[in-house]
């Protein structure tokens, strides 16, 4: 930060250090941005997987279907029986 000979800071310079802290601030707190990020980094990490080792993916997928499907099947089975 820019200081005068006084020790305080230019007001210009006050100005766009706020401006920047509170930019930075957004940035952090903006839930749908960050959420966005965080598929965008998924993606490319699925991406890259399925180039580099096909088959753990392959055997991810699988692993994911069959938790998904025995946990449907578990919440049905309960409804069913009360």
């Amino acid at each position: 930060m820019a200081n005068t000979e006084s020790g305080v800071p230019k007001p210009e310079q006050a100005r766009a250090d706020l401006a920047a802290a509170l930019n930075a601030i957004e940035e952090k707190l903006n839930v749908p941005k960050q959420i966005d990020r965080a598929a965008e980094r998924a993606k490319r990490r699925v991406v890259e997987v399925s180039r580099t080792k096909p088959v753990a993916l392959g055997v991810g997928v699988a692993g994911t279907a069959a938790l998904v499907g025995l946990g449907v099947f578990s919440i049905v089975r309960s409804i069913v029986k009360h």
